[in-house]
């Protein structure tokens, strides 16, 4: 295990505890749940990376590599609600289409990801 992989899977834990802890001060705080949320997408981010590095062959790096997909890929728009939400700005997300819109492009990429074949791929010193 290299320090990279390391760093990566000490991200994981942090991002996976901080998000349990925020989450069960109050499970009912909507700012609560969705900071569990974007933690959640960065806990897959890391813990996919972290073993993508380590990977002993291109078919396994890729494996992981679309395992943190589910984390980099909807991070953004859970990160742009989670500060909506704390920024207390009401009047636009009410909507349920509005929470449906952000995550459209979540969704494309990383359909667009899944469909991407392992390629160029190689093992370097750092993974």
């Amino acid at each position: 295990m290299n320090i990279w992989s390391l760093l990566l899977f000490c991200s994981f834990l942090i991002y996976f505890c901080s998000g349990i802890y925020v989450l069960r001060l109050n499970k009912k705080s909507i700012i609560n749940r969705w900071f569990f949320i974007t933690c959640i997408n960065l806990s897959f981010w890391a813990f996919g990376y972290s073993f993508m590095i380590t990977a002993e062959n291109e078919i396994i790096a890729n494996y992981w590599r679309l395992f943190s997909a589910l984390g980099w890929c909807f991070f953004y728009s859970s990160w742009l609600y989670f500060s909506l939400v704390l920024t207390n700005k009401k009047g636009i997300f009410r909507n349920w289409w509005f929470i449906e819109a952000l995550y459209i492009p979540s969704v494309f990429f990383f359909i667009n990801t899944t469909t991407y074949p392992a390629q160029n791929f190689f093992k370097t010193p750092l993974g």
